[in-house]
């Protein structure tokens, strides 16, 4: 299995995806979006849980608990419904991300089924 490790923080990686404009006032908002990700995905046994006091300066590698499987899945969906709720597109793009979302999610549980 391909292993992807991350030190970097989800959050800044989540902003970095959203794009340049997205400053510190908004961290409390994405935080919450990123939060709820967080949990669908540890409800499908992708990652642990992570209280919500450290989830400002957590990284991806404290998320997925040293688990040596393929993340990009896992990483995409937070990304995608991230920004479907932070920043939604079009309407025809609001279609295509939300599936796109949805298939990241299915392969992230795939992924890490054991």
């Amino acid at each position: 299995k391909l292993v992807r490790r991350n030190m970097t923080v989800i959050l800044d990686d989540v902003k970095k995806y959203l794009g340049d404009s997205i400053d510190d006032s908004f961290d409390t908002e994405l935080l919450v979006t990123i939060q709820g990700c967080l949990s669908n995905l540890v409800q499908v046994n992708v990652g642990k849980t992570l209280p919500f006091s450290e989830l400002k300066t957590a990284t991806w590698d404290v998320f997925f608990n040293d688990e040596e499987k393929d993340r990009g899945y896992a990483i995409l969906y937070v990304c995608y419904k991230t920004k479907i709720a932070f920043d939604p597109p079009l309407p025809a793009t609001m279609a295509a991300m939300s599936k796109s979302a949805d298939e990241a999610f299915w392969r992230a549980r795939l992924e890490f089924d054991t």
